[in-house]
C-alpha cells in the first residue's frame, strides 16, 4: 500500500499549541518556490532534463489574471555542488546558467521553466547536479553574480541525479477530490458559496495514479518508495488529518467572504519524483 506523509504550506496555518507565539514557518506572505520538478528526475551523462518551478506569487500579482504577472527567472547549475549544497555553486568557475523556456515552450504556462544539459566536457557517470533557481517578480538581471532581481525575489534548490541507468519516475497526481467534487484538471478551480464567519472546512483528497510508489532495489533489497504530500494555499487555512491506512487528506476552511483562493497541491516521492497541481477556490 502506497506510504503517504503530509505537509502542510498555508498561509494562515497554525503550528503547534494555540499559545504559541511563532509564526507559520510555512506561511506564504510574498512570492515564494513550492517546487521544482525535473523531468525525468534523473539523467544519463548526454540527457537534457527539464526542469519547471512551481511558483506561487504575491497575492497583488493578479492583476494579469489567475496565474498573476509573469515571473522572471534565471537557474544556477554546477556539477557535485561542495558539501551537496546547491547554493554553493553561484559564482563558482565551473557554474553554468541553464537555458531558460518561453511562455510558449514551458510545459505549464505561467511557470518558469529551463533546459538542464550537462557541459559536453563535464560528464561524470554518477555525480549529482545542485541548481538553483532565482524567481523574480519583475526584471531579472542573470548576469549578475549572483542574479539581481529588480522586484521581489525568491530563491529554491534542487538536486538531479545523473546515472547511466536512471530508473526513477516523477509520481503522478491522478485526482485531487475538494470535499465531494472532483476538481476538473481542464479547468482552473471550483466555487462554493461564501461564508461570513466560522467557515466550514472542507476535506480535500490527493489521489496519486498506481505505481507512483515505485519499487527500488539496493543492497538492503526491495522497497516502496515514500510519498508525501505538501499542500499551500494563500488565504485560508488547513490542517492536516493524517491516517497511515488511507491516502492523504487535510482538512481547508476558506476565507470569509467573497474571494478567490489559489491552492497549490505538491506529491513528492522519496527519490527527488515531483507532481503539482494549481486551483483555484472561489466563494461567491
Amino acid at each position: 500500500m502506497t506510504r503517504l506523509l503530509a505537509l502542510v504550506l498555508a498561509a494562515g496555518f497554525e503550528a503547534g499549541c494555540e499559545a504559541d507565539p511563532l509564526p507559520s514557518r510555512s506561511a506564504i506572505d510574498g512570492l515564494r518556490v513550492l517546487a521544482v520538478r525535473a523531468e525525468p528526475p534523473e539523467m544519463r551523462p548526454d540527457q537534457a532534463t527539464t526542469l519547471t518551478a512551481l511558483v506561487a506569487p504575491d497575492r497583488g500579482l493578479r492583476e494579469g489574471g489567475f496565474f498573476g504577472g509573469a515571473i522572471g527567472a534565471a537557474w544556477t547549475a554546477c556539477v557535485d555542488p561542495p558539501g551537496g549544497d546547491p547554493l554553493r555553486c553561484i559564482g563558482r568557475e565551473d557554474a553554468f546558467m541553464l537555458d531558460p523556456g518561453s511562455e510558449t515552450t514551458c510545459p505549464v504556462p505561467g511557470f518558469p521553466c529551463a533546459t538542464l544539459t550537462l557541459p559536453a566536457e563535464t560528464r561524470p557517470l554518477d555525480a549529482v547536479v545542485g541548481v538553483v533557481l532565482h524567481a523574480c517578480a519583475g526584471n531579472i538581471d542573470a548576469d549578475a553574480v549572483p542574479p539581481f532581481c529588480e522586484g521581489t525575489g525568491a530563491e529554491a534548490v534542487t538536486r538531479v541525479w545523473i546515472s547511466e541507468a536512471p530508473v526513477n519516475g516523477n509520481p503522478v497526481v491522478a485526482a485531487i477530490r475538494f470535499g465531494d467534487v472532483e476538481v476538473p484538471a481542464e479547468l482552473l478551480g471550483i466555487s462554493i458559496p461564501a461564508c461570513e464567519a466560522a467557515c466550514p472546512r472542507f476535506a480535500v483528497s490527493v489521489l496519486p495514479t498506481d505505481g507512483s510508489d515505485e519499487t527500488v532495489v539496493d543492497a538492503d533489497g526491495a522497497r516502496r518508495e515514500v510519498l508525501f504530500v505538501a499542500f499551500a494555499a494563500d488565504a485560508g487555512t488547513f490542517d492536516v488529518a493524517f491516517d497511515a491506512e488511507e491516502p492523504f487528506e487535510a482538512g481547508f476552511a476558506p476565507p470569509s467572504g467573497e474571494a478567490d483562493t489559489r491552492v497549490w497541491v505538491v506529491l513528492h516521492d522519496d527519490r527527488g519524483g515531483v507532481d503539482f497541481r494549481e486551483f483555484l477556490v472561489r466563494t461567491r
